[in-house]
């Protein structure tokens, strides 16, 4: 009965993020993320997500885990956070680029290009920063339920 249960928690963190992965798609948002992200990190970030939701969810089903799986898991869920802050990283090296150093206050479309490249640089830091500490979030959620009903 507990590996049952093991899975059957699983199954429903799964089809909660089913269900969100649909209201997200359905508001334009993972064309937004798609949009906003120029380094492509949160792509990385769900794509690493969503193979170790799977690999938790074929452990709950009734293979049992070797501590050294676990620990991987867990280090995978650490490391989004860490994907996550070099987005950020690398959003402000977009933001802060060369844009401000040749700026002439007198040139207006000079002034809308590094407008462009601040936005630009800021929904990389917050698309990046957002999705890997969700990831990171729902897969230790996953690994705390698995653990503990062990």
């Amino acid at each position: 009965m507990l590996e049952k249960r093991k899975f059957l928690f699983w199954f429903l963190i799964f089809c909660s993020l089913g269900f969100a992965s649909a209201l997200v798609y359905h508001y334009g948002l993972w064309q937004m993320m798609y949009a906003k992200d120029s380094t492509m990190i949160s792509w990385i970030i769900t794509v690493i997500a969503i193979a170790s939701t799977l690999c938790i969810g074929y452990y709950a089903y009734g293979e049992t885990a070797s501590t050294d799986v676990m620990n991987r898991l867990w280090f995978i869920s650490d490391a989004m956070v860490t994907l996550g802050m070099i987005g950020t990283v690398a959003g402000f090296l977009i933001m802060m680029g060369d844009g401000f150093a040749s700026l002439d206050s007198k040139d207006s479309s000079a002034i809308q290009e590094t407008i462009k490249t601040v936005a630009r640089g800021m929904g990389t830091i917050l698309i990046t920063t957002l999705v890997g500490l969700v990831a990171s979030l729902v897969l230790k959620l996953q690994l705390v339920i698995i653990d503990n009903e062990k």
